[in-house]
């Protein structure tokens, strides 16, 4: 019985999180097993994704979950265990499409997640400029809400990573790369 509870319990604490009115722009720092990213949250140009992703990090949803796929031109994560387990998601919000800021290399933006378009916790960080990926109609992806300021060779790192098909999933890393921690820096 008290099983059944737990999850309730962290979604009603996640809705809790209220959202807050950054005077500036906050920094997140997101430690992987292949090195450290700071991301700068772009709240002035993307703040209902920004605030999405933020909350994430700010109740540790995404510490011990892995970057499950690397593409030639991005690389997801966010949702699934090592074991390729999906954490149970909290209630999502309604994504927003493109805001005018380019999908350029070492830019975050959240996944979209179905065909209602809504934003869970999964993300993308763009290996290479995606403007042709982000500007299709129906996209899987939301508008960019994170730049990455610190920590372009992590991303060089993810290029290299060697994937495989494992379990439902395509170009999982086959080492895999855990983020360890995202914490809101300022």
């Amino acid at each position: 019985m008290r099983r059944c509870f737990l999850p309730l319990i962290a979604i009603a604490l996640f809705a809790a999180t209220a959202s807050v009115a950054w005077a500036k722009n906050p920094t997140v720092v997101m430690e992987t097993s292949v090195g450290t990213l700071k991301i700068e949250m772009l709240v002035d140009k993307s703040p209902d994704m920004a605030d999405q992703f933020l909350k994430f990090a700010k109740n540790k949803f995404y510490d011990g979950t892995i970057i499950h796929s690397i593409e030639a031109d991005h690389a997801e994560g966010g949702r699934y265990t090592p074991e390729l387990k999906m954490k149970p998601v909290p209630p999502p919000a309604s994504a927003h499409d493109y805001n005018g800021v380019e999908p350029k290399r070492g830019t975050l933006a959240m996944v979209k997640s179905g065909e209602d378009g809504w934003i869970m916790s999964e993300f993308h960080i763009n290996l290479k400029d995606n403007q042709d990926k982000y500007l299709k109609v129906n996209s899987a992806c939301s508008c960019v809400c994170g730049q990455v300021v610190e920590g372009m060779d992590v991303l060089k790192k993810l290029e290299e990573t060697k994937t495989a098909a494992r379990g439902p999933l395509k170009n999982v890393p086959t080492r895999p790369v855990i983020i360890k921690s995202v914490r809101v820096a300022d």
